[in-house]
């Protein structure tokens, strides 16, 4: 099974989770059993090759585990929306892509947010897809360090002395241009 389509799974998952309030093991093993996952099978191609259970239970888990912290990290970034007026899928989507960026080590932040676009495409509007890419992809780096330091990524004008560093390279005037000289320069 491609990971794409376990991760639909998982959002499948956690959307059942979020409205029936099942634990994740109890969810992933009514999912997995054998009639009614033959049931699925006819409904979406997703389900034509059966997943890893061990690993839909890691990430459901996770997810569950995190649920208060990740809709919470939802509230904080979808600035001036109330949670409520965000969709159940695309709230489910959010937080899987914000799991996936901080705490599943082997998916690139651009694949977590990549993959959440793609899945509200299929399952919501174009607008909504730009609204989830907008708070996952705008400037993920500036949200994942939000994210791990909890500190503002805003500057704020300094009181006092101000000090610049910077380093000055002189380079040859003809490819490859070559580095000749490297200074740091204080002002």
């Amino acid at each position: 099974m491609t990971r794409s389509n376990a991760r639909e799974i998982v959002l499948h998952l956690i959307m059942e989770m979020d409205y029936t309030k099942n634990p994740s093991a109890e969810a992933v093993e009514a999912r997995l059993k054998k009639e009614y996952y033959a049931t699925l099978q006819g409904e979406s191609e997703v389900y034509n090759e059966r997943p890893n259970q061990k690993q839909l239970t890691y990430t459901t888990a996770g997810i569950q585990e995190k649920f208060e912290e990740l809709q919470a990290d939802i509230t904080k970034y979808a600035k001036n929306w109330n949670l409520d007026r965000i969709s159940r899928i695309a709230r489910s989507i959010l937080a899987l892509a914000i799991y996936e960026i901080r705490y599943v080590e082997d998916v690139p932040t651009g694949v977590a947010v990549n993959e959440a676009v793609v899945l509200t495409k299929k399952y919501e509007s174009e607008e909504t897809a730009s609204f989830i890419n907008g708070i996952l992809g705008t400037d993920a780096e500036a949200v994942l360090y939000k994210m791990r330091t909890h500190m503002p990524t805003r500057f704020t004008v300094a009181d006092g002395a101000i000090e610049a560093q910077a380093v000055l390279f002189t380079l040859e005037d003809r490819e490859p241009y070559r580095c000749l000289k490297a200074e740091r320069v204080t002002f």
